[in-house]
């Protein structure tokens, strides 16, 4: 899953992500909530749909952090990603009449 997050929002990020800073790590959620819009409009439905199920996967993590900033940050962003959730309920769709 790693190589997923990678591809779908880049090492820096999710190296910050990972790191024992917890500043770091809420400054990381501040700038995946400001790139969910260019990550999600930018490329194919497939890329959209792994850079979704990337995002999810980090936010769940995430969502798990000791440190309250971090964690509300965490909420933030789940919030950015309900905010596109017309979009996500289409990637869903589409995504499952492929498979």
């Amino acid at each position: 899953m790693l190589h997923l997050n990678l591809q779908a929002f880049g090492e820096s990020l999710v190296c910050c992500l990972f790191s024992r800073e917890w500043n770091v790590r809420e400054t990381a959620l501040r700038r995946l909530s400001k790139d969910i819009n260019t990550v999600f409009l930018e490329g194919s439905s497939t890329q959209n749909m792994a850079a979704f199920e990337a995002g999810c996967s980090l936010l769940s993590m995430m969502c798990g952090d000791p440190v309250y900033r971090v964690y509300v940050a965490a909420l933030v962003c789940i919030n950015f990603y309900y905010e596109f959730s017309p979009t996500f309920v289409n990637l869903i769709n589409i995504h499952n009449s492929s498979s």
